[in-house]
């Protein structure tokens, strides 16, 4: 074939290319025209799409984001490595106790609030008014393209809290990083508040406030007192024993804490007993 010969077969090719590109775009901008035209003429004559704005209306849900992300920094390889997801997740929420008990309320009562409303959502397209059907045998396009815009408008809210836990740790020249994710639910996070419950409970309890007094802790009340009783003012010399006594006792909700505790001699704590006058001297 001549150079001549396939120059113009190689211009015959692309004008045939280009005329069937041509049409093709002509015939797609027909297609959306056509669609466009189909979506216009339901949104103007349904009847179901108003009443799904309106059921929309007379429901109050809560916004939430889709999910929660919490970082923990790691200050070395090792940690990161040993970091546990579950121990993260019940010091973050220790952290953000108010905030979470607040989401994860807001999402438990969208989730019942949902229920009712996906019923009224679902009534909506059990049975079809006479309006309905003459516009669903005019138009045969017009029921599934006005169930699709439906659904477009129907609520969706956050019904489970969604809270993710990403470790992560940076060497100290930025050259290496790590990171892990590890992704919780409302029940996980349920789960925690019953663990922080239960570990408040054993903190008010009477064996884990005395289990507080330790050696230091007793020598410091005895140090601040001046090694006598505060309430006799005698001391060891004087042939008693110093014990730390609860100014309020543990027995009634006392603390282990400096501003509850001072020194008594044996006879006067043992005089003194559990007893704690809520409106005179102790």
């Amino acid at each position: 074939m001549r150079p001549e010969q396939l120059k113009l077969l190689t211009l015959y090719f692309l004008e045939v290319v280009l005329f069937c590109l041509l049409v093709f775009i002509i015939v797609r901008l027909i297609q959306k025209r056509n669609i466009q035209r189909r979506y216009n003429i339901v949104l103007k004559n349904s009847r179901k799409i108003p009443r799904v704005l309106e059921l929309n209306d007379h429901f109050s849900l809560y916004p939430l984001a889709s999910e929660y992300t919490f970082l923990k920094l790691c200050d070395s390889k090792a940690q990161f490595e040993r970091c546990s997801f579950d121990d993260c997740l019940l010091g973050i929420v220790k952290e953000n106790l108010l905030l979470l008990k607040e989401l994860v309320d807001k999402a438990s009562k969208n989730r019942e609030i949902l229920q009712s409303y996906e019923d009224e959502y679902d009534r909506l397209f059990k049975t079809d008014t006479e309006e309905d059907i003459v516009l669903y045998d005019k138009y045969k396009f017009f029921k599934e393209i006005e169930e699709e815009l439906c659904r477009q408008r129907k609520l969706s809210p956050v019904s489970d809290l969604s809270v993710v836990i990403e470790i992560y740790y940076s060497s100290p020249q930025g050259r290496n990083n790590y990171s892990s994710k590890y992704h919780y639910y409302t029940d996980d996070i349920l789960d925690c508040f019953g663990k922080i419950d239960s570990e408040i409970e054993y903190q008010e309890s009477v064996k884990y406030q005395r289990e507080l007094m330790s050696a230091k802790l007793r020598y410091n009340v005895l140090k601040r007192d001046g090694f006598k009783c505060t309430i006799c003012g005698r001391t060891q010399e004087d042939g008693v024993k110093l014990h730390v006594d609860h100014i309020f006792p543990v027995s009634k909700g006392g603390k282990t804490e400096m501003s509850n505790l001072r020194t008594l001699c044996d006879e006067c704590n043992l005089g003194k007993g559990a007893e704690y006058d809520p409106y005179g001297l102790n």
